[in-house]
């Protein structure tokens, strides 16, 4: 188990071998498959059981964090949960963020998402924040199915409606080129300001030059930076 949780993809013929030599032992394949997964249950804990945890911690939050809010959405409806009730995508804004980082941020918010890994996929959505000692905050988070249109709008829409109360000021919004988070941006908040991360820019910019033949020259970023000037 200490070997299955150091490398996960750790081969079945190196289990077996490593089986053989330490405990004199000869077993299948399937008997190191069906170790391995019950290994790997044992270390990540059941996906399962921890999604249909999902109401017990929106219920915790709101007790120990009065005013947040938390939206579990099933089935093209929102529903506050109860179980028996399949997951599809969960958004959390926790209360004392609303007023507190809102209020001593910077007028700045960035957007991405990420992929989630394991047997259920799906994205993870965040909005950070930075104060005047240009720390992070991550104060507005989603898991969803995918980073689509549609999931961004649903994501932006939220997170303009918890932020609206707390602030006047205009937003700057920066993200990268995500066609559905652009087009999303531009229906749910038009008045706000939305740049793209310069860095990400140049990254996919290097990447394209290397595919077509471009050659990795030019001092990666910093060359590209000083192409722009």
């Amino acid at each position: 188990m200490r070997n299955g949780g150091n490398n996960p993809h750790w081969p079945v013929d190196a289990f077996r071998e490593t089986v053989k030599t330490n405990h004199t032992v000869e077993v299948g394949k399937h008997v190191v498959y069906r170790a391995k997964m019950k290994a790997k249950v044992v270390i990540d804990g059941n996906h399962k059981k921890q999604y249909g945890l999902i109401w017990n911690y929106c219920l915790e939050i709101k007790r120990a964090m009065p005013g947040s809010t938390l939206v579990v959405h099933k089935g093209g409806e929102e529903i506050v949960g109860s179980p028996g009730q399949v997951f599809k995508r969960f958004y959390c804004f926790v209360g004392p963020l609303k007023e507190g980082s809102l209020e001593a941020c910077r007028p700045f918010i960035g957007v991405d998402g990420c992929f989630l890994k394991g047997p259920y996929g799906g994205q993870l959505l965040t909005a950070v924040g930075i104060d005047a000692n240009n720390g992070m905050h991550s104060f507005a988070w989603a898991v969803v199915e995918k980073e689509t249109k549609a999931l961004w709008t649903w994501f932006l829409r939220l997170l303009n409606r918890d932020s609206s109360p707390y602030t006047n000021v205009l937003w700057t919004f920066i993200s990268d080129q995500q066609k559905g988070l652009k087009v999303a941006m531009k229906t749910v908040l038009p008045h706000c300001v939305h740049r793209f991360c310069v860095r990400h820019h140049a990254t996919t910019t290097i990447i394209s030059r290397r595919s077509i033949g471009g050659g990795g020259g030019g001092g990666g970023f910093e060359g590209f930076i000083l192409e722009l000037c």
